[in-house]
């Protein structure tokens, strides 16, 4: 959520605190421009500092001024680390005192899509046991996906994805059952070659979902934050009151455009923010395959930022496309979401809208494509990152904050690539449960 803080708090009716002064408003403004082109430049980020000093100077003295600031020194920390600036970064991020990032390490990889094979471990040892398939559907199964998910395509239209008040929408599908369109049979294609192999025991079905971002447009559209993927409305009986997961996560790259997923070996419950992480850069037609309750995100492809000669290809700008497949146990199913679209929802009827028009069921049913080799960490456009997190500061051996307490702006994008608190996930975690909690077990 990259909401302007202005547009945000517009109408709040707290006596005239939602309104900023001159200095917010031009501050906004540079942070607009910082963030709406390819890359984040020398000359933008000069003008955002600038103006940064020049509302400190004349004293925040509303609620938006304080929000504008702290958003404006989060987007100048996070477009300085893509630009491997760490130092200055750090000296944003104190000023909201926030405690830990993503490692030099990591920011460092971001730099480079490696291609050669140096450092990269074996499947086991790697983060959330990310392994990947290459070439996993055939390439007119991928050209199928590609053309019927593509710009201007009506799936996203009919599901009014490119709206402000877009909810996250994902479809139920039973592998007993026949494919209702295109995605569908992709999926059936992929079970027929992963039945039975290790972490698909006692998958029954698949929650699936799409998306699109413009990476062309914005350095930042591409980004989705760190979160774990589970079923919001469902606790796991055998364990308390804890999200369920699915078994396996996965994602099938529809194009080359953006930064790579980030795997991690956080799960719910285990200490720390995580140790190691897995960088895998999209590749059209690779199906990356993670455990279902490891923390993940998309970060930006900082490549391109660093290496001004890359061609428009090189550089992956366009449409970040994907097709996420989360693989379930028996416990998913699917259900009606009074108002709209929700999670897990049902298939609608084949003879309508986008099954119909764009990605139609593909008969006949095609074959599942010969593997040489069972999955494993690629050796090209992929990174293992360790250490995962670092303190602000670390490197330049600075304080690890200058003000008494983190900034509460409710603004701030939740990227959660900083944090201020060690058990950050947790908290997430448990704030959601207890959400769930409370609308399943009491109905409020």
């Amino acid at each position: 959520n990259l909401r302007s803080p202005m547009a945000a708090l517009e109408g709040t009716g707290e006596d005239g605190d939602a309104e900023g002064t001159d200095a917010a408003s031009e501050l906004m403004d540079a942070v607009e421009r910082l963030i709406a082109a390819p890359t984040p430049t020398a000359t933008a980020l000069a003008t955002v500092n600038r103006t940064i000093n020049r509302l400190n100077s004349v004293g925040q003295s509303t609620r938006v001024d304080r929000e504008v600031a702290d958003y404006a020194q989060y987007m100048a920390a996070l477009a300085q680390l893509c630009l491997g600036n760490f130092d200055r970064a750090d000296q944003h991020l104190q000023a909201l005192n926030l405690r830990f990032r993503l490692s030099t390490e990591v920011w460092a990889a971001l730099g480079r899509a490696p291609e050669g094979e140096a450092g990269l471990p074996a499947a086991e040892g790697v983060a959330g046991a990310a392994r990947v398939w290459e070439e996993a559907v055939p390439v007119a199964v991928l050209e199928t996906l590609r053309r019927g998910l593509a710009r201007g395509s009506s799936f996203w239209s009919d599901h009014c994805y490119e709206s402000d008040a877009a909810k996250f929408f994902s479809y139920h599908y039973a592998l007993s059952d026949e494919p209702r369109n295109a995605v569908e049979s992709c999926v059936q294609l992929l079970w027929a070659t992963l039945n039975g192999t290790p972490g698909f025991e006692q998958v029954e079905g698949v929650e699936w979902w799409a998306h699109k971002r413009s990476t062309g447009e914005s350095w930042v559209a591409g980004c989705h934050q760190l979160h774990f993927d589970t079923d919001e409305a469902t606790f796991e009986p055998e364990s308390g009151q804890r999200l369920r997961h699915p078994r396996v996560s996965s994602v099938l790259y529809l194009s080359e455009c953006g930064g790579p997923t980030l795997v991690t070996d956080k799960t719910p419950g285990s200490a720390g923010l995580g140790a190691r992480g897995a960088l895998v850069w999209p590749d059209p037609g690779r199906l990356l395959m993670f455990s279902g309750n490891a923390l993940h995100g998309v970060l930006p492809s900082c490549q391109s930022f660093r290496d001004s000669g890359s061609s428009s290809s090189e550089s992956g700008m366009g449409d970040r496309l994907t097709l996420i497949i989360a693989w379930w146990d028996g416990g998913a199913r699917p259900r009606d979401n009074p108002g709209g679209f929700g999670p897990l929802q049902r298939t609608p009827d084949q003879a309508s809208g986008w099954q119909k028009k764009e990605l139609p069921p593909i008969l006949p049913p095609p074959t599942p494509p010969v593997h040489r080799h069972l999955p494993r960490f690629p050796r090209r456009k992929a990174a293992v990152v360790d250490p995962l997190w670092e303190a602000v500061g670390e490197s330049e051996g600075r304080a690890s904050a200058v003000r008494a307490e983190p900034s509460t702006s409710s603004t701030l994008p939740p990227l959660r690539i900083f944090v201020q608190h060690e058990d950050a996930f947790e908290r997430v975690y448990q704030e959601a449960a207890v959400a769930v909690y409370w609308e399943q077990e009491l109905g409020l």
